[in-house]
């Protein structure tokens, strides 16, 4: 039995449900005269989807929460991002970042976190082009297990995160010296979007509403804007209010601050899981922005933790022409599209079809998503750019901002093996296959967890073996780093411990480790090591089972 959703069957379910909506390609420019009431009857708050779905609550009801007790104070304090009202949350609710000051003296290193989780999208809902339906939004609401992605009403006014945010100058004393920010996720967007919603009716279905209620509702999926807005709320420092545990057993309230984020000496943006999915698309976007505020002279670098999946070009390694011939390709061998097996079943696909007409196009299309600028320039000429799409190549071929991934070969997550029952290879052509659920077919084909890791085994290699010199960015089709043999700095860590959670969770950070030779490796300290080296031409790797010359294999989860 297969746990597992399909969005795409989602969006066919959802396509039978009225809902017609107006898109606006950009947030609203309407101004803001004074602060809104914090009630559903202010025009700010009336249409949006939080007051629609509980219209006696206050929309933001979190505003002015404080913490009651020594148990409630944390690490992390929450800040409204206010500068802009019309960035929001998916339900019209205010984004807002939880920070924790470096520890150990003032600091001008910085540390910002995105988390995973889902998405949704509206839809083209009749064929006519405009993006009509955001049934699948409502419906995702509905479950309060979804909704904190979606919104940030109820978030507390502290909290504690594990991992790579521990405060701990012990137990992480590099990270825990950086000024430490968490982007809360609120958009369901991947922190891709950049649009706003106005809508002219809808159903809520098994929602806190009479089910089959009809209502109007404004959808928002900003979050490249939020974090847009994150950057403008710290550039020239930030004093905030936290609170603490006088010791006495009594909470105080003290001010905060923040040094100013242009004087930042170094950044690292950390995405895990569908988080680092968007990073691969707007890193390089982000880095741009704060090379842009006057006197920056950071080093901006990346993590994408829970994303290096097997990419369409790197089939080629495995695959044939229509005729049987092995194409003999790789991931640097522009080959989009082949006859290939997976579980013992043949298959086809195409690169180009997919980025052009399969379900991700629609969900980026109707968030007016940001791509990789370098990468739209690269290939526009040619009439190609639908590789933008494709994070695998962005990430082969136009990432300039060094790098470090991390993906587990047995990650039992839905969208990599799947509990062990293999990968869905989503960019396949779908058909009734023997493995799809019941009720779930045609579905896409099915990778096994060997032919997965053996896949992204060679994936792995072709990146360290190609990238300086055939990538787009090594021969100067791309100049963003300028001209031939540069590549950006990147680190691997790929163990195998049937483990999705990485750089946010404590196990996976500090205690599962990896060997080679004489040494031995965490999480933690590999990182450490990526960020004290140069930017460009650099290369270092953790991957299970890989073999050098004489025999010495790296192994992990020790």
């Amino acid at each position: 039995m297969f746990s597992f959703h399909w969005n795409n069957q989602r969006r066919i379910l959802a396509l039978s449900l009225a809902l017609s909506l107006g898109m606006l390609a950009a947030p609203t420019s309407r101004a803001v005269a004074q602060a809104p009431s914090n009630n559903c009857a202010d025009p700010y708050w009336q249409d949006t989807l939080r007051c629609k779905a509980f219209p006696g609550q206050p929309p933001q009801a979190n505003f002015g929460t404080t913490p009651t007790n020594v148990a409630d104070v944390k690490d992390f304090t929450r800040v409204f991002l206010n500068n802009n009202p019309d960035v929001r949350c998916l339900d019209g609710t205010r984004p807002i970042i939880y920070v924790d000051k470096a520890v150990g003296g003032p600091s001008n290193k910085w540390m910002f976190t995105v988390p995973g989780g889902g998405s949704c999208n509206a839809q083209d809902g009749d064929g006519d082009g405009v993006f009509d339906n955001a049934q699948a939004c409502l419906d995702t609401y509905a479950n309060p297990a979804e909704r904190g992605e979606m919104s940030t009403a109820v978030d507390p006014p502290m909290k504690n995160l594990e991992g790579i945010h521990r405060p701990d100058p012990v137990r992480n004393p590099v990270f825990a010296g950086y000024n430490r920010v968490r982007v809360e996720k609120c958009s369901y967007d991947r922190y891709n979007g950049r649009v706003a919603y106005e809508a002219v009716g809808g159903y809520f279905l098994n929602h806190t509403a009479p089910s089959g209620t009809s209502v109007n509702v404004n959808v928002y999926q900003q979050g490249y804007l939020i974090m847009e807005e994150a950057l403008q709320a710290l550039k020239s420092g930030l004093t905030y209010t936290t609170w603490a545990d006088n010791g006495a057993g009594r909470v105080i309230e003290q001010p905060e601050s923040l040094p100013p984020l242009a004087d930042a000496e170094q950044i690292l943006f950390v995405g895990h899981s569908g988080g680092a999915h968007g990073l691969f698309h707007n890193i390089d976007h982000l880095a741009k922005s704060l090379a842009d505020i006057p006197g920056f002279t950071g080093d901006v670098r990346t993590v994408f933790d829970a994303n290096f999946i097997e990419s369409i070009e790197n089939e080629a390694a495995f695959a044939t022409d229509a005729s049987g011939n092995p194409l003999a390709g790789d991931a640097y061998s522009a080959v989009w599209s082949g006859e290939t097996i997976g579980n013992g079943v043949p298959f086809s696909y195409d690169g180009a079809t997919f980025h052009t007409t399969g379900h991700l196009v629609e969900q980026y299309d109707s968030w007016n998503a940001v791509f990789d600028t370098s990468c739209v320039d690269a290939h526009a000429a040619t009439g190609d750019d639908w590789k933008c799409r494709d994070r695998s190549h962005v990430l082969f071929n136009h990432i300039a901002t060094p790098f470090f991934f991390r993906e587990d070969f047995t990650d039992p997550n839905q969208e990599h093996t799947n509990h062990g029952n293999g990968h869905f290879v989503e960019w396949g052509d779908w058909d009734n296959y023997p493995h799809c659920p019941t009720g779930f077919s045609p579905c896409p084909p099915l990778f096994t967890v060997d032919e997965h890791r053996t896949r992204l085994e060679t994936q792995f290699q072709t990146l360290l073996n190609g990238s300086r010199s055939r990538s787009e960015l090594a021969t100067g089709a791309d100049p963003s780093l300028g001209g031939p043999g540069n590549f950006p700095t990147f680190y691997a860590w790929m163990p195998n411990c049937g483990v999705h959670d990485g750089a946010y969770d404590d196990a996976s950070f500090y205690n599962t480790t990896m060997s080679y030779k004489t040494f031995t490796h965490s999480m933690r300290t590999w990182l450490e090591g990526f960020v004290r080296v140069g930017r460009t031409n650099l290369r270092g790797w953790r991957v299970d089972g890989w073999e050098d010359s004489s025999g010495n294999v790296m192994t992990s989860c020790l």
